[in-house]
């Protein structure tokens, strides 16, 4: 039976980078690629870097990119083929992007690590997951970070993220192609068309998540003192999803997916308090794929939207997780969650603890708390109420920047 295999870029993408000289050299079922075609910062700094991508979408390589030792990637795309292909022809019902779900599923019904007292690393091998996202997952610079899931929720997000990467890559040049075709001439000392800044493009010309890129945090522009700073981390291709094509902010597309530490139902808005845990956030996903883009989202928003939030803290803040992630949910817990939920907004610690770690504890007097990778006490800024997140996107949709993480990876 002949496999059939999807490109990851299309050849109308190939055409662009050709005419541009920027398509890069193709060995061993991969392709070599500029960082910068991927990204649409006019000032990145790692241009040039080499990225390392798959060309096809259903492959052993694109399972290997995503995080996946080879002998699991192997029975990963054997899976896939014995139902992708019906009597020898493609299914109708699945498409090889579809790869993604049996990747993920392939980490079901295998033994998890939750806490410093598990061996980490050989569950990680266990699960089928290759060396070097082992290492980068267990890598004790982030401890502060790593305790707040399971090794199962670490490998799963890697893999997620890493696909969205793969999946994207292709809209992004074409998307970009304007953009993509003035910073090559601006390399090359050429005379750069004029392309509009994100945040002054007709609604029409601006990408899908399309933010104003920092080199630091501190290089936003000077605001007045009635401003307070909120920030998230992690994969930029998430955190994009909060800018529309109209350049408005998306409440829903940087929104929490339950339960949370503060609910455990609902769809709320968590960021963070210290820019540091945010940054972290962001450094702890490029670890784990280098080759992906990660960042971090800083809104700016008006002080008095933010004030007078209900403080939750010691016991009471133990009542709340616990209600939000505990291994119960009955009347107590429902009434705990009814009364928080009546607040639009809360400020207090993150948890240190993913849910399989909480299912394994007697009581909330066990709960931990997060601290920065300078034992400082984490905290984050809650928004429960969509009211409230629409009036914060409003007020802020001209003050949200995002800085981008460096990490160096190979060049070429």
């Amino acid at each position: 039976m002949a496999t059939q295999q999807q490109s990851f870029i299309s050849l109308e993408s190939l055409n662009i980078l050709q005419g541009l000289q920027v398509d890069g050299t193709v060995e061993n079922n991969h392709r070599r690629i500029r960082r910068g075609v991927l990204r649409d910062s006019s000032d990145d700094q790692t241009w040039d870097e080499g990225v390392i991508l798959p060309l096809y979408v259903n492959s052993i390589e694109a399972l290997r990119f995503i995080g996946l030792k080879k002998d699991s990637a192997r029975q990963v795309l054997q899976a896939f083929n014995s139902e992708y292909y019906v009597h020898g022809h493609p299914s109708t019902s699945l498409h090889p992007y579809d790869l993604i779900e049996f990747a993920t599923g392939h980490l079901e019904g295998k033994p998890d690590a939750v806490t410093s007292e598990d061996d980490w690393l050989t569950v990680l091998k266990g699960l089928g997951v290759r060396r070097s996202l082992r290492e980068a997952i267990c890598d004790p610079l982030y401890d502060h970070i790593r305790f707040t899931k399971s090794a199962k929720e670490w490998a799963q997000e890697t893999f997620d993220d890493s696909w969205a990467f793969l999946t994207t890559a292709d809209h992004k040049i074409k998307s970009q192609r304007a953009r993509l075709e003035n910073n090559v001439r601006t390399r090359r000392g050429q005379q750069a068309t004029q392309v509009p800044q994100a945040g002054h493009l007709d609604p029409q010309q601006i990408p899908s998540g399309s933010i104003p890129i920092v080199a630091e945090a501190e290089d936003i522009p000077q605001l007045p003192s009635n401003k307070v700073l909120l920030y998230k981390g992690g994969a930029t291709d998430r955190l994009k999803n909060f800018v529309r094509t109209n350049g408005t902010l998306n409440p829903q597309g940087i929104v929490s997916t339950p339960p949370g530490d503060f609910a455990r139902q609902k769809y709320i808005w968590y960021f963070s308090k210290q820019k540091s845990v945010a940054w972290d956030y962001a450094q702890y996903a490029k670890n784990r794929n280098p080759a992906i883009e990660c960042g971090m989202v800083i809104l700016a928003v008006p002080k008095e939207l933010l004030q007078n939030p209900y403080e939750v803290r010691g016991d009471e803040w133990r009542t709340l997780v616990w209600s939000s992630r505990g291994p119960n949910y009955d009347e107590e817990e429902i009434a705990v969650q009814e009364s928080y939920s009546q607040h639009a907004l809360l400020l207090g610690p993150c948890c240190h603890m993913g849910d399989a770690g909480i299912a394994r504890l007697n009581d909330k007097s066990e709960l931990l708390q997060m601290q920065t990778g300078t034992g400082e006490k984490a905290e984050q800024w809650v928004i429960m109420q969509a009211a409230l997140m629409a009036r914060i996107c409003d007020a802020a949709k001209d003050n949200v920047w995002l800085q981008v993480s460096h990490k160096k990876v190979e060049s070429t």
